[in-house]
């Protein structure tokens, strides 16, 4: 089993409907302080990620995720879903404390929301398998964090989400800037 950093990573082919056995021990590995690495599947965030893409997956404390980190959620105890954070609701205790808005890159429209305990982790470390071998993307680097930050806005500007107003300013033209 490959090491990094001294965690122990595993990896799995995760297809959707899993059964909740599955699930769990996911959560679980993640829970333990491990490391999961899936193999992508779909085209739902292409180009980004494509089918046959290693995605290390690791749990962070919720307070940590941002807009545009790619988090692996469950829906229903039966499918993983690995797409982009577009937005963060925070909402009361008693409801779970936050709402997770996502969106596949190459999806119309965002997913229905997830609750805070349905999201098992965010993406840390990306291996793409291509012609060149595995090329590795580390997800924590700032070069990938501002890439995924310019992502979640503007697939939440083109959904309508996100207005000029809310980011603070408007381009003129010319490169000028209002606000």
């Amino acid at each position: 089993m490959p090491e990094e950093n001294g965690r122990r990573q595993r990896l799995f082919d995760y297809r959707s409907g899993l059964s909740p056995a599955t699930i769990r021990l996911f959560a679980d590995i993640l829970a333990g302080g491990n490391d999961l690495r899936v193999q992508v599947t779909g085209d739902s965030m292409k180009p980004f990620f494509q089918s046959g893409d290693i995605a290390t997956i690791r749990a962070v404390p919720p307070a940590s995720l941002r807009a545009g980190d790619v988090i692996l959620c469950v829906r229903d105890d039966r499918e993983l879903i690995l797409h982009r954070l577009l937005k963060i609701q925070i909402t009361s205790p008693e409801s779970g404390g936050a709402v997770y808005h996502t969106k596949g890159d190459a999806l119309d429209s965002s997913d229905p929301p997830f609750r805070a305990d349905q999201c098992l982790g965010k993406t840390v470390y990306l291996e793409r398998i291509g012609a060149q071998g595995i090329v590795p993307v580390d997800m924590l680097s700032r070069k990938a964090m501002i890439r995924n930050r310019l992502r979640a806005w503007y697939h939440r500007f083109r959904s309508g989400t996100l207005t000029a107003r809310r980011i603070g300013c408007v381009l003129l033209p010319g490169g000028r800037r209002t606000g």
